[in-house]
């Protein structure tokens, strides 16, 4: 019996809120391996042996198998009736496990049920964005109508592409086995801002391991060529917000010169263009926790760091603050006093570093003894901190936003012009940075956006005349991508 024909009648079953939190899979076995696999990637010898240059030397790869028919679970009927209109599906949904680092990991796959292109289908692999550590247990692999992303994947497929979309290590449960990497996760998944590094080698695996779909019998699935022909040779990748972060780096390491077998030739990095590490704890904790990160120097917020007054706010970082404060003027604020309160934008960075510094001294073999020098002084921009030059010269080397040299694919920036995740100076300065490589990227600024590039309920935030950019975006990923 195939692998298919064996998994051909499972479901799901919903968990709160009707999130599919058991996908049937069999019991034997099943939690044989994984608490051993579970600590792969939690300790590193050294973070050289996640930089660019050395993951772009390692092989990659995994064979995958069909464990799952989404359209089999409690959440078909509404997905159904959002996307298909209650008729004929436009495609077939399933899941299927795989292995990355020794890690047991699980990704969603659409096929178009309409015939393939000569060739083989075109493939989009779609890197979704932060879940978090408790919620990735119960991920539901945009398998519902109500996330956030099933309508880009399903724009995606129903425009011919199957879609792949991995869930990374530690999220998912099927059977009641989560994913393996639940440990590797909470080691890394927000004071180092590494996470990401390690979802892009796992998709790594999931992609060059993707020969192997062309072995499976999909005819369970109603697939009428019983086999799903790929044509890896147009391979692009999508990524939102952290999954961004995640495609952008893995643009770098697949890039010509690697030894990654199937490399994307196109790139879509919605809201997940993130500066080097240092820069994203001096500008994410402060913007979430510390009022002085966005208002003027006279505590008034008028756009920039000079206040009415002329007085210039020293810390000032960014305008746009999360849309979730409802107002921009603190004199009629009343949660957010107490949310964002008085703290320094110092104060809140010397938390963030200090947290960092202790997650590498007990996750980093060689930086055991590592040391940030805090002289506190709010008066000085750099508010005294003195990075350790051990970290100071090995982290601009992790990830894509300093690996322009290594992109090869065609890329295509998505950001929104009020966005402290993906500022649009950044976007701006990385498609720069890559074309005087001698790459080719395009920078695309949705003004009035929110970090998931929808619409914000407040004026103040999306002012009238502003675009939905999720259409723009899947028309312009479509014209890359063909």
């Amino acid at each position: 019996m195939s692998v298919v024909t064996a998994f051909a009648a499972l479901a799901l079953s919903a968990g709160p809120g009707g999130t599919p939190t058991n996908l049937a899979l069999p019991a034997a076995s099943a939690h044989a391996d994984q608490r051993a696999n579970d600590q792969a990637g939690v300790k590193l010898r050294s973070l050289r042996d996640i930089t660019i240059k050395a993951l772009r030397a390692r092989r990659y790869g995994s064979k995958l198998y069909i464990v799952a028919d989404l359209a089999q679970g409690s959440n078909a009927k509404a997905y159904a009736e959002r996307f298909f209109g209650g008729g004929q599906a436009a495609y077939a949904s399933v899941l299927a496990s795989y292995r990355s680092d020794g890690l047991r990991l699980y990704t969603r796959i659409d096929v178009p049920n309409a015939s393939p292109p000569a060739g083989g289908y075109p493939v989009i692999v779609f890197l979704h964005g932060w879940v978090g550590y408790e919620a990735a247990r119960d991920f539901h692999f945009s398998y519902t109508p109500e996330s956030m992303y099933a309508e880009m994947i399903d724009a995606y497929a129903k425009a011919g592409f199957v879609v792949v979309t991995p869930g990374y290590r530690g999220h998912g449960t099927v059977n009641g086995r989560v994913a393996d990497g639940r440990a590797s996760m909470a080691a890394w998944d927000n004071a180092t801002h590494l996470a990401p590094i390690f979802y892009a080698i796992d998709t790594l695996n999931l992609i060059d391991g993707l020969d192997s779909v062309a072995q499976l019998d999909w005819q369970p699935f109603g697939h009428a060529a019983h086999r799903v022909r790929l044509n890896l040779g147009r391979l692009s990748v999508a990524g939102h917000s952290q999954g961004g972060d995640a495609a952008l780096t893995l643009l770098a390491i697949s890039g010509r010169g690697s030894r990654v077998v199937h490399r994307p030739r196109a790139g879509s990095i919605m809201s997940g263009t993130f500066a080097d590490r240092f820069t994203q704890v001096e500008t994410y904790r402060p913007m979430a926790e510390s009022s002085e990160a966005f208002l003027s120097g006279d505590g008034t917020w008028t756009g920039s760091a000079r206040g009415a007054n002329g007085a210039i706010n020293p810390h000032f970082v960014f305008a746009w603050p999360d849309e979730s404060i409802e107002t921009l003027d603190p004199g009629q604020w009343n949660w957010q006093k107490e949310r964002l309160g008085a703290i320094s934008v110092c104060a809140v960075a010397r938390s963030g570093f200090s947290e960092m510094y202790q997650r590498f001294r007990s996750q980093v073999a060689d930086m055991a003894s590592l040391k940030l020098i805090s002289a506190p002084d709010e008066a000085r921009k750099d508010c005294g901190l003195q990075q350790e030059r051990a970290l100071a010269r090995v982290l601009p080397q992790i990830g894509g936003f300093r690996s322009e040299a290594f992109i090869t694919a065609r890329v295509s920036l998505h950001f929104s012009d009020r966005d402290y995740y993906s500022l649009p100076d950044w976007n701006y300065d990385l498609c720069a940075r890559i074309k005087r490589a001698g790459g080719r990227c395009e920078a695309h600024e949705y003004r009035g956006s929110t970090h998931t590039l929808r619409l914000s309920r407040y004026t103040w935030f999306s002012p009238p005349g502003s675009r939905e950019a999720y259409t723009q975006i899947i028309s312009r990923d479509l014209a890359a991508f063909r």
